[in-house]
């Protein structure tokens, strides 16, 4: 399929000239475009979305529709630029959110030039900042109705639904990976207790149910280029109602990780404890007005879990034979998930000394 001409079905201003392969994402395959009106060439992101994930494309559309103009509209009372400060999606020739091409469901973004993404904060000023985009992302969206947001992926953050996928997995062990992970599963097992704390926190409504991102990682937020600031959050697909815990917990997991999700030697693995200090500190700074002291207590406990749940979709992934994660070479969702359950014990380790310095803020 020529890309170009799918470009040009959407309200570009010109025509589609380069589509280059752009990012590194698990999940969808991202083009950055080049488009050329006279002597004038300006960018913007074409996204194939992946149907194994995405099997509603129209709720998850929705989904981004609603949310991408009312952060739109919130950046406009707030003085800010609603075409660099928030994602805004391009509609198609026949004004619709996305497009379908011999089956395949493409949509596109404006590009947000000067802009970086991190998979590892070069500074410390990174990582604040990139608490200081997503805490004013969140607070953007504290009177969006979450009861409104469509569940395009079933169960994304309940820990106890994972861990049950795990165990199905193990006991399928469809591809005969079992042998390979019996001290992973155990080590899993041991610490079933984590798995249901914040969703029976979120069922009794002791902490609120919001509108978050679900996927809180360094890597899905804008920093500009020349000052480092925090300019956007990306990468919107997971957008639904759910805690902020999962979002704090995520963005520390990623980010206070010492090496690469599939660093081989799980002994290189070490929790930053100066980076969390930086980040934790931003953040509640951000949401003094709007985090409750529940979330606040519980955000050590957060990165925990979820580093806990993550360690486990990477493992069954491997068990179900990497349907979800790209991977490049056989084992590479092992490895993942090995290097997950290192920095749990990296993060139980200080828990106690990290949950006080915390909850002092």
């Amino acid at each position: 399929m020529d890309l170009r001409k799918i470009c040009n079905l959407f309200q570009i201003n010109g025509e589609a000239i380069e589509v280059e392969p752009y990012g590194n994402g698990h999940v969808n395959d991202t083009y950055k475009v080049t488009v050329k009106f006279g002597d004038t060439l300006t960018h913007y992101l074409l996204q194939r979305m992946n149907p194994y994930i995405f099997n509603n494309i129209g709720q998850l559309m929705s989904n981004i529709q609603n949310v991408t103009d009312w952060l739109r509209d919130e950046v406009i009372k707030e003085g800010g630029n609603p075409f660099r400060d928030t994602l805004c999606l391009i509609h198609t020739v026949n004004d619709k959110s996305y497009a379908v091409v011999d089956g395949d469901s493409y949509r596109m973004y404006n590009f947000i030039e000067n802009t970086v993404s991190l998979n590892k904060p070069r500074t410390a000023y990174d990582f604040s900042e990139s608490s200081v985009a997503y805490a004013r992302f969140l607070k953007r969206l504290t009177l969006f109705d979450a009861s409104k947001m469509n569940v395009v992926i079933p169960n994304f953050h309940n820990t106890p639904r994972r861990l049950y996928s795990l165990q199905l997995a193990v006991k399928n062990d469809k591809l005969g990976r079992l042998k390979s992970v019996k001290d992973e599963v155990k080590w899993v097992a041991e610490r079933e207790k984590y798995a249901a704390r914040i969703t029976t926190l979120l069922a009794s409504h002791a902490i609120p149910t919001r509108v978050t991102h679900n996927d809180m990682m360094l890597n899905n937020i804008l920093l500009d280029e020349a000052t480092g600031n925090g300019v956007a959050v990306i990468d919107l697909d997971t957008v639904m109602s759910g805690s902020l815990l999962y979002d704090f917990g995520d963005a520390i997991r990623f980010g206070c990780n010492t090496t690469w999700e599939n660093d081989p030697d799980p002994e290189n693995v070490h929790f930053n404890f100066g980076l969390y200090k930086v980040y934790t500190k931003t953040f509640i700074e951000e949401m003094a007005d709007y985090i409750t002291p529940l979330e606040k207590k519980h955000l050590v406990f957060g990165a925990c879990l979820m580093t806990y749940e993550c360690g486990m979709r990477y493992l069954t992934d491997y068990l179900n034979g990497d349907l979800y994660f790209k991977t490049s070479y056989d084992a590479e969702n092992l490895i993942r998930a090995r290097t997950q359950f290192k920095l749990v014990e990296r993060i139980e380790e200080v828990n106690m000394e990290l949950t006080d310095w915390t909850y002092q803020l």
